[in-house]
């Protein structure tokens, strides 16, 4: 679907950029091709699904920090099954907000990664 709505959008793009070249207008061009086929196509590329291993990669912290910011439910994530998926873009975004709306004092973090290491449910 969102193939179709960008090939949609590019093909748009083209016969517009293919009007002004008949008229001769290079820095009208330029405009739509900087402003219209880059929207079109970066979206797509913020919706991508992260593995828990990619995440990690991408986040730049450890796979088992990540499990337990999971736990604690202090990352966005999403499950299926047993797998769990993170959106990049959501991802991207909670990395830039630095967690500023949650953020838990030392104590707390001890004995959240104290029940989580010992697997006991709260």
């Amino acid at each position: 679907m969102k193939n179709q709505q960008n090939k949609r959008s590019i093909d748009e793009a083209l016969k517009v950029i293919s009007e002004h070249i008949a008229k001769g207008i290079t820095p009208v061009i330029l405009s739509e091709i900087r402003n219209g086929l880059a929207s079109t196509i970066s979206p797509e590329v913020d919706e991508e699904f992260l593995t828990i291993k990619e995440a990690s990669v991408h986040a730049g912290i450890a796979v088992q920090t990540i499990y337990r910011l999971v736990s604690i439910d202090e990352i966005p994530f999403y499950k299926k099954g047993k797998r769990l998926y993170f959106i990049k873009s959501e991802l991207n975004d909670w990395i830039k907000k630095g967690n500023d709306d949650k953020k838990l004092n030392t104590a707390e973090l001890e004995a959240n990664k104290y029940l989580f290491d010992n697997k006991i449910v709260a």
